[in-house]
């Protein structure tokens, strides 16, 4: 695979700026396919113009022992995780794998994935990634690589209170739970729960998925070797709660390369909900809440207007060996 990273990227004019910038973040560590490339994984920590004291704990592991850290102003400290520790498995089991990370300065974060053959970031939304509803966006174009048979498309959840009740009901089968079955499990702090679809097909996704919490949760989304023609690579991100969605999306294309793959996933939160693209009426689709709908970023980019809070997810890709390695 590439070395190069290419990331997810969407501008919001409703969402602050400073949502990637905070003292406190809740994350939670996909499991991933290891023969595929897992390692190093680390956290990227960076401050700004004030120096900052950085403590590293996994609230609901008692032999996790809190690691603290310097970080000089305007630097970069990197923290390296261990993946039998860190990652949350197994599926449809509650686990005591979510880390907390909280700093006396502002401070912004990535996970970083830097397999080389393998790679993707997945950057840490502080507290605007703490909610209680979320819907899943996810691509539904492109399978998982049959070379890497354990490979899978996972939604993460971690509880930052006790006694949280999650519910969700998978629109596909997933382990442990059968497809359109309501699922409710309680989370406490730092507890975690790994939904996962270990269907390959292209078609097969949590795409439109509601998750729903008493309390306030954090959800990380990734899907594992997702393959076109020969590159496979993974893909992910922290997801933002319904409450901090945009209803204004500028999706950019990131390269010109012939033959380079670029689509945007929309996921309605409402019923009756307008999308407009590139302000053409002609382009003017109505989607419900929990439908996902697929647009190809043509041109430098397209900007995408909604009635109502959509979800705006976006895949890029690199052309490698006649297909795509996507971020």
């Amino acid at each position: 695979m590439l070395k190069n990273i290419v990331f997810i990227l969407f501008l919001s004019f409703s969402v602050p700026s400073l949502a990637q910038v905070g003292r406190s973040f809740w994350f939670v560590v996909p499991g991933l396919m290891h023969d595929h490339g897992v390692n190093p994984i680390l956290f990227r920590i960076t401050a700004f113009d004030k120096p900052a004291n950085v403590t590293i704990s996994m609230p609901a592991n008692p032999a996790f022992n809190p690691y603290s850290l310097f970080i000089g102003a305007n630097k970069q400290v990197n923290y390296n995780l261990n993946t039998s520790v860190s990652e949350n498995i197994p599926a449809a089991k509650v686990n005591n794998k979510g880390y907390l990370i909280t700093s006396d300065q502002d401070v912004s974060i990535y996970y970083d994935v830097a397999d080389s053959y393998n790679p993707d970031k997945f950057i840490l939304k502080g507290n605007s990634a703490l909610g209680t509803k979320f819907y899943i966006p996810s691509q539904n174009h492109f399978p998982i690589s049959p070379d890497h048979k354990s490979a899978s498309e996972k939604v993460d959840i971690v509880a930052t209170e006790d006694n949280t009740m999650v519910s969700f009901t998978p629109p596909v089968a997933v382990v442990g739970h059968a497809a359109l079955k309501p699922v409710v499990v309680t989370l406490n702090r730092g507890q975690t729960y790994c939904i996962e679809n270990r269907d390959p097909s292209a078609n097969s996704s949590m795409a439109g998925m509601l998750v729903t919490s008493t309390k306030e949760v954090a959800i990380t989304i990734s899907d594992d070797s997702v393959l076109d023609y020969w590159p496979h690579d993974l893909i992910g991100d922290q997801l933002i709660p319904v409450s901090m969605l945009g209803m204004e999306y500028i999706a950019m294309r990131t390269n010109n390369d012939k033959g380079s793959k670029h689509k945007v996933y929309l996921v309605g939160t409402q019923d009756g909900t307008t999308i407009i693209i590139n302000n053409d009426p002609k382009n003017s689709y109505v989607i419900n809440a929990g439908e996902q709908k697929m647009f190809d970023v043509t041109g430098s980019s397209i900007y995408i207007k909604s009635s109502s809070p959509i979800y705006a997810y976006q895949l890029t890709g690199v052309v490698n060996n006649n297909g795509n390695e996507f971020g």
